[in-house]
């Protein structure tokens, strides 16, 4: 049997959708952050540097964009991103506690 329940389990794939959506609007409004994918293809598994090509200065430009909301996230967090799921999850995890 698993830690959460059915109705915990989505309501975390809810939340992390949210937040997909969240960062892709981010994304768009940036033109420094312009991906080579299109918002449809960026996913919870699209990775930093190289799906959406953010270098170094993108992703503290983008770290940057996400502070305005998330005051918390600091470039230690950001160097333990990979994917977009990670930045994610820890979004929730510093929000949880």
């Amino acid at each position: 049997m698993g830690i959460f329940t059915d109705s915990e389990v989505g309501a975390m794939k809810m939340q992390k959708e949210v937040l997909l959506n969240y960062i892709k609007n981010i994304i768009l409004a940036n033109p420094d952050l312009k991906s080579a994918l299109s918002t449809r293809e960026i996913t919870l598994q699209s990775t930093i540097n190289d799906d959406l090509g953010f270098d170094s200065i993108l992703s503290i430009a983008f770290l940057c964009e996400l502070q305005s909301e998330y005051a918390y996230l600091n470039e230690i967090h950001l160097s333990k991103w990979r994917t977009l799921e990670d930045c994610i999850d820890t979004i929730l995890k510093e929000k949880a506690s």
